[in-house]
């Protein structure tokens, strides 16, 4: 019996490798395919094309593509992604702070509203086709339609500048210390993320909740005399949560790996920003290590939520032996 869930395991890892596997040759050849010099941006324009080529040299530049390649993952694994050019500074020690800044920001905004979203969504199919259930669907397809930096600017508007100046705009913080240091600065970024996280999930906790309140074995326990509410909490939940946590591994990934445009809104430094500053500079050691460890962080991630769902839910792995 433990072979089963063995073999699954060790297949979703290797897959999660694998995906990985792919993701570090696509990093690599968009970022070489970038505009730049990375020898000339070290030097300045006014090097000369010796130094130049001598740089080039110097950083393995004149060798293969593929050789360069596995160059560059001995980098990415043993030495933090090799020495940045901007900042002078090893990647990694300088991607650090701005990434425990980050993933604070996004769980400061996805855990409470993963919390008040299953509640919620059970109640909302218990009151399904409501005149309530239905203002409330309505709402949530009008805050799902925003992109984030646009509803982030809303609340900027009402509730950080004109006459309700509640809370500050811009995200200041010393990055060193995170920003639980001034956690006034956390407020607005993560109220964006709370709302856009509340809309989304109560709106898939219900449509699951439905799904499970319709099927035969929930229907036979209200026949024989069930509660509405022991049908919803004991037998309903731990099913209808199962592609809640799907669905908050993914928008966990997804506001982490987009929070360029939201960080950028609010001044947040985080990994969003400081990969503009990357991007800015042409930091090609910078570029590759962020991009390379949004992606992990993803796909780890997706992996580590496949894991919770078949220990709550052990049939989910049914179809993948």
């Amino acid at each position: 019996m433990a072979e089963r869930p063995t073999r699954w395991l060790l297949a979703r890892t290797g897959s999660s490798f694998a995906v990985l596997s792919v993701v570090t040759v696509l990093v690599f050849v968009a970022t070489q395919a970038l505009p730049s010099d990375v020898a000339q941006t070290i030097l300045g324009r006014g090097a000369s094309p010796a130094q130049v080529a001598a740089l080039r040299e110097q950083l393995g530049l004149e060798r293969s593509l593929p050789l360069q390649y596995f160059d560059w993952l001995a980098t990415l694994f043993t030495s933090g992604g090799g020495e940045s050019i901007s900042q002078h500074t090893v990647a990694a020690e300088w991607v650090w702070p701005r990434l425990l800044a980050s993933v604070t920001l996004v769980a400061c905004g996805l855990v409470p509203a993963a919390l008040v979203s299953i509640p919620l969504g059970l109640s909302l199919a218990k009151r399904r086709d409501s005149a309530g259930d239905r203002a409330y669907m309505t709402a949530t397809i009008v805050v799902n339609s925003m992109p984030e930096f646009v509803l982030g600017t809303l609340l900027i508007v009402l509730l950080a500048t004109g006459a309700a100046q509640l809370l500050p705009p811009v995200s200041m913080f010393d990055v060193q210390r995170g920003p639980l240091s001034n956690p006034v600065a956390l407020v607005l970024p993560a109220l964006t993320i709370f709302l856009l996280g509340v809309a989304y999930f109560s709106r898939l906790m219900r449509a699951s909740t439905i799904d499970q309140m319709r099927s035969e074995y929930l229907r036979t326990a209200e026949l024989r005399g069930a509660s509405t509410a022991s049908l919803l909490w004991r037998e309903a939940l731990p099913n209808a949560v199962q592609p809640m946590i799907q669905a908050i591994a993914v928008m966990f990934g997804t506001m982490l790996a987009g929070s360029v445009a939201l960080e950028t809104v609010f001044n947040y430094p985080g990994l969003g920003t400081g990969l503009i500053l990357a991007l800015n500079a042409r930091d090609l050691p910078l570029i590759q290590f962020i991009v390379m460890l949004i992606a992990a962080i993803f796909v780890f991630v997706n992996l580590a939520a496949d894991l919770v769902t078949a220990v709550i839910t052990p049939s989910a792995r049914k179809a993948h032996p």
